[in-house]
């Protein structure tokens, strides 16, 4: 497929071939590494099985995100808190 498309590029004026060539060029420093490929397959393949988590679930189960930890509290407080009734 990619020598088809090398001909026809070849047979468009060469301005066109220069921009042809740059985004290929670009697509191609875009791609994942090696070891990303690898690690892109294994998490594809655990999230496939169930096998996997969203960051801020992991994040408020190991108790590091702030934010969670944070709107927790002012939940709890604002519970606690009494209740006017304007009546």
């Amino acid at each position: 497929m990619l020598e088809n498309a090398i001909a026809k590029v070849c047979k468009l004026p060469e301005s066109i071939q220069d921009q042809a060539a740059e985004r290929l060029m670009e697509y191609v420093d875009e791609l994942p590494a090696d070891s990303e490929r690898v690690s892109i397959e294994e998490a594809r393949e655990a999230y496939a099985n169930g096998d996997f988590m969203i960051l801020s679930k992991w994040k408020r189960d190991l108790g590091i995100d702030d934010k969670y930890r944070n709107d927790l509290h002012l939940k709890i407080a604002s519970s606690h808190a009494p209740r006017w009734n304007a009546s």
